[in-house]
């Protein structure tokens, strides 16, 4: 049997448990809070999902330093950012799991694998992506506006066009993977155009300066037998 056949499944935050599995030996991590920004969100195997970014709770969570860590989650609301709550998939779930370390508490999402004994970290990245697209269809997240992904799309041809000055393998398989996705961020813009549209905005009256004489019509000097 492989060394590190048993993942450590961790300690769901909240609620907390008392038990825990054997020590792991990855460095201690802090509590987070996953957060999504519409200027962060990329193609993963062809579907537009966010890059999520974690709030870290550098105060501690379940009592130690409340008011620190939500203070950060205010700033990054402030920021533009749609916090995603631990139990976001019911009453009684959490993202977040705690794993006993060697040097204290490792807080992981519910995605990495982390093992007893061992610094090794894998991560179920389909998992992972299946939960953020559910956070679309249950409508907890919205895809960005036009705009937005437009700004995107011309992220993604600047990626092209460095990719494309080396001539490389590697280079070569990224301007393939990255020239696919454009049809990618041009269906998302169509869809988002369709349920976004533009403002017509309302006529404004023409506004004259006070003391402009009126502009007055012409009328016509023309006599018969004029050319």
């Amino acid at each position: 049997m492989p060394r590190f056949a048993h993942a450590s499944d961790g300690e769901a935050v909240i609620p907390k448990k008392t038990g825990g599995p054997e020590l792991v030996e990855c460095p201690p991590t802090p509590p987070f809070h996953y957060a999504v920004n519409e200027r962060r969100w990329g193609i993963y195997n062809g579907k537009l999902l966010p890059n999520c970014k974690a709030i870290k709770h550098l105060g501690g969570l379940n009592g130690a330093d409340v008011g620190q860590w939500e203070r950060a989650l205010a700033t990054a609301r402030e920021q533009g950012d749609v916090v995603i709550p631990h139990d976001v998939d019911g009453e009684g779930t959490s993202y977040l799991r705690r794993h006993r370390g060697v040097g204290g508490y490792v807080y992981t999402c519910k995605w990495k694998k982390v093992f007893p004994g061992s610094d090794i970290v894998r991560s179920d990245q389909e998992g992972y992506h299946k939960w953020l697209a559910s956070l679309i269809e249950r409508d907890i997240i919205q895809k960005p506006r036009p705009h937005v992904l437009e700004k995107l799309r011309e992220r993604c041809e600047s990626k092209i066009e460095d990719y494309q000055k080396r001539d490389t393998p590697r280079a070569r398989a990224a301007v393939e993977r990255f020239t696919a996705d454009l049809a990618v961020w041009d269906n998302e813009i169509a869809l988002a155009v369709a349920d976004n549209p533009h403002s017509e905005g309302e006529e404004v009256p023409a506004m004259v300066e006070s003391g402009r004489p009126k502009r007055s019509r012409k009328t016509s000097t023309k006599v018969a037998g004029d050319a």
